[in-house]
């Protein structure tokens, strides 16, 4: 019996990336569609069809064909040692990219039933930057759980899986046709995100963090280049920065995920800067375990990740320096409430 190909698929962490954490933290793709029961024993499309049908009954058919088309590759199709990507929409500017290790499960995660399969998914998430215009634009579609449809999609994510980088990018082929006939659809919020992540990498993002705090307030110094001794930044209230609250600011610039390790790191150094506070920036994010240790030190720590980064350049932005302007240059967009709505 020929040998199973191994294909390429998008399988989307929700509208808002809510289920990117749970994703990534436990090594599984998991679906929304939490009204469709358990599959474990449904392999037909019609039989999903009949599930889907129950669980949405106000839909029309073309949508439950397209529930159930989802569904169904999500069960059937996807096979052990297919790949994944889940473009992040909690860490923007990566693509996580995964290998599925085990069949269909229906899950209970946080007391809630859920779709899922295994996967083991690359220690380093993708950057952006590194896969081709048509192969990015194909992971950006709509559907929660679809087949990429760019030239070789199959072959070049499971290089990128291996290797963390487009074939198509190194083989200078990214300049054919077919590449240059794609243009990746993004949202204002994503454009912005991509716009920072590309312009402020490493060093310059800690600039832009200083940057920040200094708008907000804050008498703020970026660390030397070479050994920081854990601190980023130094920012403290008052004429000089000597009055409290003192910050140690640590920034990560890398899409992964920080741990619980490096928020004790970074607590631990507080007293040998005479600070109170601290303030972590990952544009990886964090995992569940961080986060678990920041809420227990919340009175003295906070944790941003790129959307709260974004956040905080938004509501300081006339107060920051001109060049960090120009980087991001940035209109305020006004719209008319409606009276049913005053």
């Amino acid at each position: 019996m020929a040998e199973r190909e191994r294909e390429a698929w998008t399988v989307k962490g929700g509208e808002k990336g809510e289920y990117e954490a749970d994703a990534l933290d436990r090594g599984i793709a998991l679906l929304g569609f939490k009204e469709v029961p358990d599959l474990t024993l449904t392999s037909t499309r019609e039989a999903i069809k009949d599930l889907v049908r129950i669980a949405y009954p106000s839909d029309n058919d073309h949508s439950h064909n397209n529930v159930t088309s989802q569904l169904f590759a999500f069960r059937v199709r996807i096979g052990k040692g297919d790949i994944v990507a889940m473009p992040l929409k909690s860490i923007p500017g990566f693509v996580a990219v995964g290998c599925v290790t085990g069949e269909y499960q229906y899950t209970e995660i946080d007391g809630e039933k859920r779709h899922t399969r295994q996967v083991t998914w690359r220690e380093s998430h993708v950057d952006k930057s590194n896969i081709g215009t048509d192969l990015l634009s194909s992971l950006s579609v709509r559907r929660t759980v679809s087949h990429p449809r760019a030239k070789d999609s199959n072959q070049r994510l499971i290089t990128i899986y291996e290797h963390g980088v487009d074939p198509l990018i190194t083989a200078d082929a990214a300049e054919t046709d077919e590449v240059d006939s794609y243009v990746v659809a993004q949202t204002p919020e994503e454009a912005i995100l991509d716009r920072v992540h590309t312009r402020f990498p490493g060093r310059e993002l800690e600039r832009l963090v200083r940057a920040i705090l200094e708008a907000e307030g804050y008498v703020a110094e970026q660390s030397p280049k070479g050994a920081d001794q854990g601190v980023d930044v130094l920012a403290g209230r008052g004429p000089m920065g000597f009055d409290p609250p003192r910050l140690c600011v640590q920034v990560k610039h890398t899409g992964s995920a920080i741990g619980d390790g490096d928020i004790q790191n970074l607590s631990g150094v507080f007293g040998r800067f005479s600070a109170e506070h601290g303030l972590f920036v990952s544009w990886g994010g964090y995992t569940a375990a961080a986060k678990r240790e920041a809420r227990r030190q919340f009175f003295t720590l906070r944790l941003w990740n790129a959307n709260d980064l974004i956040d905080a350049i938004c509501r300081n932005y006339d107060r920051l320096p001109e060049d960090i302007r120009a980087e991001i240059p940035l209109k305020q967009v006004w719209t008319l409430v409606e009276d049913d709505d005053l």
